[in-house]
């Protein structure tokens, strides 16, 4: 169960840093300058990591994504 867990963990965290990687590219294009200077918090971060595990061990989005409000 452990390797599971870990094999999880890991695949979060590849998540997380392709989304990071993404954000920086984003903000780097031409002409967006709306995300441009804005940095990603830690916080942001953390909950980026637990969303993603979440996903990937209940297999849905969590909660506070799944609402339409």
């Amino acid at each position: 169960m452990s390797n599971v867990n870990k094999s999880t963990n890991e695949l979060a965290v590849n998540l997380v840093e392709a989304w990071l990687a993404h954000e920086s590219e984003v903000s780097q294009e031409v002409g967006r300058t709306s995300v441009k200077g804005q940095s990603i918090s830690v916080k942001e971060v953390a909950q980026a990591f637990l969303d993603f595990q979440h996903v990937l061990v209940a297999e849905e989005l969590p909660q506070h994504l799944n609402d339409h409000d």
